[in-house]
């Protein structure tokens, strides 16, 4: 979590892998160690006393340090005030462990915005 203002962030929640979007689920499914991958969810806020305005799913393998990570947001759409869910594409990258992963998943997620 960060310590100089929003977002904020909980630790790595263990989740059950069928709960991962099944964008991720096909990533992992294609990886020869699929089974060594662990699953995780972290809530994203942008104010500590605030609700949740996103979420990480994580994958992480800790036999290969390896992790597939995907950031999900609700929003109104455009033209209409229904709200979607919208999501990255699974992001690969190394971590040492899943509050790494966590960390550096934000990082390029900031990076791919313009942000540093």
């Amino acid at each position: 979590m960060l310590d100089d203002g929003g977002p904020y962030w909980t630790a790595p929640l263990p989740i059950d892998r069928k709960d991962l979007a099944p964008s991720i689920r096909r990533e992992i499914d294609r990886q020869a160690e699929r089974k060594s991958f662990k699953s995780y969810v972290v809530q994203i806020y942008e104010e500590p006393a605030g609700k949740p305005t996103g979420m990480f799913e994580i994958a992480f393998n800790p036999k290969s340090h390896m992790a597939c990570a995907i950031y999900e947001a609700e929003t109104e759409a455009e033209r209409s005030s229904q709200r979607v869910v919208m999501e990255t594409d699974p992001l690969w990258f190394s971590a040492s462990d899943p509050e790494d992963a966590t960390d550096v998943f934000f990082q390029t997620l900031g990076a791919c915005a313009g942000e540093t």
